[in-house]
């Protein structure tokens, strides 16, 4: 096998896990951050629907990641999202206790 498929593979590797797993991170986290609106309605419509929402949110993810040219741009924009999503999570939780 030779060096560039080497490296080709390692970057369809590191695609799938960036997609799987960064896009199941970050829509768990965009659907908790949908259940701190929906905290008020105290509505399991609306919790219901957070999660619908994250699924589609889910492909779209799986598609980005795929779609972009280069897995470093892929996986640090990602990581920036869930980055993101976690300070918004915790200043929300400091900001309801």
């Amino acid at each position: 096998m030779a060096k560039n498929d080497k490296t080709q593979t390692l970057r369809v590797i590191t695609r799938i896990l960036t997609a799987f797993v960064g896009g199941f991170i970050l829509t768990n986290q965009f659907a908790i951050l949908i259940s701190y609106q929906a905290q008020e309605a105290k509505n399991v419509d609306s919790i219901v629907g957070a999660m619908m929402l994250s699924f589609i949110l889910y492909a779209l993810i799986i598609i980005y990641v795929f779609a972009c040219k280069s897995t470093t741009r892929a996986l640090l924009s990602i990581s920036a999202l869930c980055s993101a999503c976690f300070a918004l999570m915790a200043y929300l939780e400091w900001v309801f206790r």
